[in-house]
């Protein structure tokens, strides 16, 4: 299921850059898909430091770390969104404070430079960490 899951995601996330990002930008849609993103990453069947090692070797071989994708797809749908990023700061930072918390070195370094962006764009839009 979450394999389907992530194929899905990777072709709606090409739609929604076509459809949501030029003339027809829609802020909720691409948000849905955000905090949809930072939920794949975080869910319990994922976590796969939690399993045994057999089990953890055997969904890694099967699947890869789903995670991993997923956090890759969050990263470059941030870095598609060009002007338009600064409507996402700050209803964005709970979302991602989360998947953040992953104990996975992928996912963090995917998602800890959108945090990095979201204080610059906060400062230079109102001159403040406010």
């Amino acid at each position: 299921q979450n394999n389907v899951m992530l194929l899905a995601m990777n072709y709606l996330s090409d739609s929604f850059l076509q459809t949501f990002l030029g003339v027809q930008f829609d802020k909720d849609v691409l948000f849905q898909f955000f905090e949809l993103a930072a939920a794949f990453i975080t869910q319990e069947m994922l976590q796969l430091e939690s399993f045994t090692t057999i089990k953890r070797l055997h969904v890694e071989e099967q699947y890869g770390d789903m995670r991993s994708v997923m956090a890759a797809e969050l990263g470059a749908m941030w870095g598609n969104l060009g002007e338009n990023k600064a409507v996402f700061v700050p209803a964005l930072i709970g979302p991602l404070v989360k998947a953040s918390m992953v104990k996975h070195v992928d996912v963090r370094q995917a998602i800890l430079p959108i945090f990095a962006e979201m204080l610059e764009l906060n400062y230079t839009t109102s001159s403040s960490f406010t």
